[in-house]
């Protein structure tokens, strides 16, 4: 691909070869498979916690990250989440989110909530989609996101379960230490499960049957 400087640059890139005839892949996972196949051991997102530079970081390769997705899905699909059903999630930038993000859409239909809007906005979006799946954080210190998120969910009858993103597996002693003593409640008022999002994807990895043929982000059907 060379660079573009003009509309012409763009027009005869354009020109090359029809949209039809070009070599796409028909879904987001076969998208990311085939990425992971050029590049499997390449780094492919890295996260850390805190803004420190000696803070620890984690990274994923292709590998790491296609694996991760694929059980995703699976567990999506698990929670019944088929190609109209719709998988929210509140959450901070995390690996999880990416996670979510693609698992969602080849699982189903993805819908990302800013974290930083109230409950009663979150609520809303939540009925609007008729989300059955919401991921978001396991209760932390210095963040009110997973209450919110309690409070919208219990005023979405839609959502069937919750699955519980802990950030500190992010953090090494002795901050690890203290974050389960001063870990705030989250008193809950909905009837959805409560599952731990990392630990249920822990089954061995398969391929998820039948994706849709191209990402869904919200409730409507995605366009070419």
């Amino acid at each position: 691909m060379g660079t573009f400087a003009s509309r012409a640059d763009l027009k005869a890139i354009e020109a090359q070869s029809p949209w039809e005839t070009r070599d796409i892949p028909p879904s987001i996972y076969a998208f990311l498979s085939r990425t992971r196949a050029a590049h499997g051991t390449r780094p492919a997102i890295s996260y850390q916690l805190l803004s420190d530079p000696t803070a620890p970081a984690q990274t994923l390769t292709w590998n790491d990250l296609h694996a991760r997705v694929t059980q995703a899905a699976n567990l999506f699909r698990s929670l019944g989440i088929g190609p109209t059903d719709v998988v929210a999630y509140v959450l901070p930038n995390a690996l999880e989110t990416a996670v979510t993000l693609l698992a969602g859409a080849t699982a189903g239909i993805v819908n990302p909530i800013n974290p930083l809007l109230e409950a009663e906005q979150i609520s809303a979006i939540l009925r609007e989609t008729g989300a059955k799946v919401v991921v978001t954080l396991k209760a932390f210190p210095k963040t009110d996101l997973a209450q919110k998120v309690a409070e919208a969910v219990r005023h979405a009858p839609a959502v069937k379960t919750v699955l519980e993103v802990d950030l500190n597996r992010y953090l090494t002693p002795p901050k690890s230490w203290i974050v389960p003593f001063i870990r705030p409640k989250n008193h809950l008022h909905h009837a959805a499960n409560i599952k731990n999002f990392n630990a249920e994807c822990s089954p061995p990895i398969s391929t998820p049957g039948a994706p849709p043929a191209c990402p869904k982000w919200r409730s409507t059907a995605c366009r070419a």
